[in-house]
C-alpha cells in the first residue's frame, strides 16, 4: 500500500467521517490532514512545527478521535512519514527539490510508508484511494535505510498514542530522542532505560512518587525484605561523613507477607520493572523467602550477601567464593521462575572471587558494589557515632571503588553486572557502564536529591546526543585501558 494511499485515504476518511466534529471549520488547518502535491508544495507539515501542532491539537482536543482505529494509525503513520521525510531528506537531500524529480520522491516516501503500514498492520483502506500506485519494488533511493529500519523498529515498540501525544503536545522535533535506544536487557529483565533505584535508599517507592513519575525508572529495587518482619538496629543509625553518609539500619522491614499483600500491589501501578531485593541470617531464611518471592508478580531478586551492617549472616555468605556459591545454589533450586542477581559486598580481597561463585551457582546476574564498612568516632565521648559501632559507607565518595569493582567482575564473568555506587549524574551511569555495567543503580543520591534518577536518565541522553550514540548497549564495557 504505498504513502500517497495513506495519505489520500486519510484526508477522505477525516472529510466523510470526522467533518461534523469540528467546532470551528475556519480554525482547522486542512493542509494538517494531507498535502497538496498538485501545488508545488512539496515541504512537509513539519516544515513549520507550530502549524502541525496546532493542526494535530486541534483534531485531538475537537474531534471524534479513535488513535487505535484504522484511520487514527494511519493518519498517525502519514505524520510520522513526513517527519521522517523532512529530517532525512528536505533538510538533506535538496535534488528532490531542485529538480522535481517526483517520481523519485513518490518512490521513496512510498517505501517509507509501505514499512510503517506493515508495522501497525492498517489494512482498511477505502476503495477510491485504492488507484493511488506507488514504486514499491526498491529500497529507498535517498533515505538512509539502515537507519531508518532501526527507527521505524523503535517506533513500533511503542504505544501509538503516546507518540502522537509527543508530537502534538511539545510542538518540539522528536526524531532524536526516537532513535536513541535507551533499552537494556539486565539477564531477561527488558528495562526501557538503564537506571534503577538502589535497594534501602527508596523504600518501596512511595514517598518518592510524589517528587517523581515512577513510570520513568527502568526498575525499582526494594527495600531489603525478608521472611520475618525485622525491627532493625537501635539508634543512632546513620552518621554523615565527608564524601558520603554511614548507615546501619539493619534491614528494617515488614516482612515478605507484608510486602505481598500492601507494597507489591501498589508497585504495579507503575509501568516500571520490580526486583526485590532478599535479605537472610541463615541459608534457610534465603530459601524459604525465594520460594514465596517465585510466587509473586515481580521481574526479579536481588539476592543480598553483602551487608556489613548486620551482625549475623549476611557477611560470611558473601565475602568467599565457597559462601556465595552455596547459598544461590540453594536458592537457585527454588527461585526458578525468576531473574536472580547476586548483590556483592566490597569489603574483600578479590571480588572477582565472590562473582564467579555467583556465576557457577547459576545466577542471573550480579550487583555492586554494596556499601564500604566504615566507622565514625565522637572525639568528645571517644565513642563511635552510630550505636552499632560500624556501618555502610555510601555516596560519592565510594564511586571510584565501585566502578574498579564493576570492571573488575564485568572481566571475570559472562553474565550481566548491575553497577552502584556513589552515581550522581548521567555521566556517572555513563562511567560505569564503560566499566562494563549493563544497567545502574542509584542509592544514597536519593537521599540528596529526590529526583536525581530521571536527572540521571537526561544526563544519559545528552551524553548520547553530544557523542552521536544511537544505542546505549554499543557503550557497555568499552573502557581503553592505558
Amino acid at each position: 500500500m504505498p504513502g500517497l494511499t495513506i495519505h489520500i485515504a486519510v484526508a477522505n476518511e477525516y472529510m466523510r467521517n470526522y467533518k461534523d466534529d469540528i467546532k470551528d471549520k475556519n480554525e482547522f488547518i486542512e493542509g494538517v490532514i494531507a498535502p497538496d502535491f498538485f501545488k508545488d508544495k512539496y515541504e512537509s507539515h513539519y516544515h513549520n512545527y507550530g502549524e502541525i501542532c496546532a493542526g494535530l491539537n486541534y483534531l485531538l482536543e475537537n474531534c471524534n478521535f479513535d488513535i487505535k482505529s484504522d484511520y487514527g494509525k494511519g493518519y498517525f503513520l502519514h505524520v510520522l512519514t513526513d517527519y521522517i521525510f523532512y529530517n532525512y531528506n528536505f533538510k538533506k537531500e535538496v535534488q528532490y527539490i531542485r529538480s522535481h524529480n517526483l517520481k523519485t520522491f513518490y518512490h521513496d516516501y512510498d517505501c517509507t510508508n509501505k514499512f510503517l503500514i506493515e508495522k501497525y498492520n492498517v489494512t482498511n483502506i477505502p476503495e477510491k484511494a485504492k488507484k493511488w500506485t506507488g514504486y514499491l519494488d526498491e529500497e529507498p533511493v535517498y533515505l538512509k535505510f539502515d537507519r531508518l529500519t532501526k527507527f521505524i523498529d523503535f517506533v513500533a515498540s511503542i504505544k501509538i498514542s503516546d507518540q502522537i501525544n509527543n508530537i502534538n503536545r511539545t510542538g518540539e522535533p522528536i526524531l532524536e530522542e526516537e532513535i536513541m535506544n535507551l533499552e537494556v536487557n539486565l539477564c531477561g529483565i527488558k528495562m526501557k532505560n538503564p537506571v534503577t533505584v538502589a535497594s534501602g535508599t527508596f523504600g518501596y517507592g512511595r514517598e518518592y512518587s510524589e517528587y517523581i513519575d515512577l513510570n520513568k525508572l527502568g526498575g525499582i529495587i526494594t527495600k531489603g525484605t525478608s521472611l520475618k518482619p525485622r525491627p532493625g538496629n537501635k539508634p543512632p543509625r546513620i552518621a554523615e561523613v565527608p564524601g558520603g553518609m554511614l548507615n546501619s539500619i539493619g534491614l528494617q522491614n515488614p516482612g515478605v507477607e507484608y510486602f505481598a499483600q500492601f507494597d507489591l500491589p501498589w508497585l504495579r501501578q507503575f509501568d516500571t520493572k520490580i526486583i526485590v531485593n532478599a535479605c537472610g541470617s541463615t541459608i534457610e531464611d534465603y530459601v524459604e523467602l525465594c520460594k514465596i518471592l517465585n510466587t509473586l508478580d515481580i521481574d526479579g531478586v536481588e539476592l543480598n550477601l553483602s551487608c556489613p551492617n548486620v551482625k549475623a549472616g549476611c557477611l560470611a555468605f558473601g565475602t568467599s567464593y565457597e559462601g556465595v556459591k552455596d547459598v544461590t545454589s540453594q536458592v537457585r533450586k527454588v527461585l526458578t521462575d525468576k531473574p536472580l542477581i547476586v548483590k556483592l559486598t566490597p569489603n574483600v580481597t578479590d571480588i572477582t572471587l565472590p562473582a564467579k561463585g555467583a556465576e557457577d551457582a547459576g545466577a542471573d546476574g550480579i550487583s555492586g558494589i554494596n556499601t564500604l564498612l566504615g566507622m565514625k568516632i565522637d572525639i568528645a565521648t571517644r565513642k563511635p557515632i552510630l550505636a552499632n559501632n560500624t556501618g555502610g559507607y555510601s555516596g560519592p565518595g565510594i564511586k571510584s571503588v565501585g566502578v574498579r569493582c564493576v570492571y573488575q567482575m564485568a572481566g571475570a564473568v559472562n553474565i550481566p553486572v548491575l553497577g552502584m555506587g556513589g552515581i550522581m549524574n548521567g555521566d556517572d551511569a555513563i562511567e560505569y557502564m564503560l566499566a562494563g555495567a549493563t544497567a545502574v543503580s542509584i542509592g544514597a543520591g536519593n537521599f540528596i536529591d529526590p529526583e536525581i534518577s530521571i536527572k540521571t536518565i537526561e544526563g544519559i541522553e545528552n551524553y548520547m546526543k553530544k557523542h552521536d550514540i544511537e544505542d546505549i548497549n554499543s557503550i557497555i564495557g568499552t573502557v581503553q585501558m592505558n
